[in-house]
């Protein structure tokens, strides 16, 4: 296959991934963190501390939509809320 280039992630647990154009996002498992990833370097440009972990990502065209998840002690249907957010 050509043009396909392949990195190691800059992130510990990458999990959600999305592209908006000019920059990767990317949140990590790891620490619930999302990051904004420069594609020259494949280095951290930004980092976010979401309030809750960050589980998922996409990008809409005009913003992002973030799955958070408040941390909870056990598997348990009743206490996993997850929300959805705007950023």
């Amino acid at each position: 296959m050509s043009g396909l280039t392949r990195h190691a992630s800059p992130v510990q647990g990458p999990q959600g991934l999305a592209w908006d154009g000019a920059t990767i996002w990317l949140t990590s498992v790891a620490n619930g963190c999302l990051y904004a990833i420069d594609l020259q370097t494949w280095s951290i440009q930004r980092e976010f501390v979401r309030p809750s972990d960050s589980l998922g990502i996409t990008y809409t065209g005009s913003d992002f939509r973030l799955i958070l998840a408040p941390a909870i002690d056990e598997p348990d249907l009743e206490r996993d809320h997850r929300y959805v957010y705007r950023f």
